[in-house]
């Protein structure tokens, strides 16, 4: 707990989708001058992130730096016996589809 933290094999076989979600006025920076994006890897999905399916999502005033932000895997993450210096590429291979967008 709480569920954003489920790792591994448990979180194999998710099915995300929201339905029906309007993004409005994302600017790349809030007041306070810190990033933001619509939509963000969740930091402790390394190894599986299921495909999230968005239905009739509205994206309005969304400024091009703000849409998406995907990391580079985390080098802590390689394991030296398995893959050697080579981390997980799970956030790399993030897939979103929309539909009715």
């Amino acid at each position: 707990m709480p569920v954003h933290k489920i790792k591994s094999s448990g979180a194999w076989g998710g099915d995300i989708e929201l339905d029906n979600v309007n993004f409005n006025d994302f600017t790349a920076t809030t007041k306070c001058g810190a990033n933001q994006h619509m939509i963000n890897r969740n930091s402790y999905s390394a190894d599986y992130i299921p495909m999230h399916k968005f239905k009739n999502t509205k994206i309005r005033n969304v400024q091009e730096d703000a849409f998406i932000f995907l990391s580079d895997p985390d080098p802590s993450w390689a394991d030296p016996t398995n893959c050697g210096s080579f981390p997980c590429t799970a956030p790399l291979n993030v897939v979103l589809k929309f539909d009715g967008t």
